[in-house]
């Protein structure tokens, strides 16, 4: 008698299981499938996966990366910047993409900051954020960077939590694919638009420079010799791992606002150059440095930022990319 008893509750747990299951997975379906996530990424992702016959150039990095304008540059590419990218998860994503058949990308610009050498989410107590979670949602691959199992899980399986828990988000990612329609007519949104600002308050150039300085004394606290030298492997590897397909690599770094270095420490500028030029003399790969070109960083109507040029200067630094690449 008391065995049968048990039957009813065991029937409820596995009831109660599956219906937790099934919807668990019909949120998780909907969030991967039906909306899109983090920056826009995850649609680009979709959109290079639907079009990897004729997508011809990646631009991949930190949110400097959008510095690279496609249509100015006649080229079709995409744009994969997320602020506070490192350079791993730069190396994962170029992975999936290029592992996909029948993928025609030729080009890949990869952008190279102050702070990329120190930039670096692998480390336990390294300053994780929220970029590699997104990530792992926005990528849809089953591989792991290796140690990194906490972001993985968060990233794959509570893709439905949010930093907001779920504020409005339903008409938020409505509005955001109705925006992404841009992306068809053929130019990605830069950061910033073409209004004109007369000035950049010196209070904000402070503010980022000292951001981004944090990045170089997190990198401190954790070894620094170790963090640039796993950096240092990265761009190696990548280098060696785009150009073994057949790929061109360029290494470039945007135009900064002429306050924003001069304010950032010459020893980080002076170290980050010196190890890309050593790049270039070793792998020969191809390196474009605009942090300081005349023409943009010393005209505040071109920023939207202390570290990020608007659309118009996007079509200004293309010309220069085209002819320098010419040479």
């Amino acid at each position: 008698m008391a065995r049968s008893k048990r039957h009813p509750i065991k029937k409820f747990f596995i009831k109660g299981i599956v219906f937790f299951s099934i919807g668990y997975l019909s949120l998780f379906l909907t969030y991967n499938y039906l909306i899109t996530g983090h920056d826009d990424e995850k649609y680009l992702i979709r959109k290079f996966l639907k079009n990897k016959k004729t997508i011809e150039a990646i631009a991949i990095g930190t949110s400097h990366a959008w510095a690279i304008n496609f249509k100015a540059l006649g080229l079709d590419g995409i744009g994969l910047g997320a602020g506070g990218r490192d350079l791993q998860e730069c190396k994962y994503i170029l992975e999936f993409l290029i592992s996909q058949p029948g993928n025609n990308i030729k080009t890949v610009f990869i952008s190279y900051s102050y702070f990329s050498l120190y930039q670096d989410h692998s480390a336990a107590n390294g300053g994780i954020t929220d970029t590699r979670v997104f990530m792992y949602n926005n990528i849809p691959s089953w591989k792991v960077i290796p140690g990194d199992y906490k972001n993985f899980i968060v990233g794959k399986f509570f893709p439905f939590i949010q930093s907001d828990h779920w504020k409005s988000i339903l008409i938020r990612q409505i509005r955001k694919l109705k925006r992404n329609k841009i992306e068809e007519k053929g130019e990605k949104r830069a950061p910033g638009t073409n209004i004109p600002k007369k000035e950049i308050p010196l209070k904000n150039i402070k503010a980022r420079v000292a951001e981004q300085h944090r990045i170089h004394e997190n990198a401190q606290s954790r070894n620094r010799s170790r963090v640039k030298q796993h950096s240092l492997n990265l761009l190696n590897e990548i280098t060696n791992f785009l150009k073994g397909k057949g790929i061109e690599v360029i290494f470039f770094t945007p135009p900064y606002y002429y306050k924003y270095t001069e304010l950032y420490k010459n020893e980080y500028i002076d170290e980050m150059k010196r190890a890309m030029n050593q790049l270039v003399e070793s792998d020969g790969v191809e390196y474009l440095d605009y942090s300081t070109d005349r023409d943009i960083a010393y005209n505040a109507d071109l920023f939207q930022d202390p570290d990020h040029i608007n659309l118009e200067a996007t079509r200004i630094l293309a010309k220069k990319i085209l002819k320098d690449l010419q040479r």
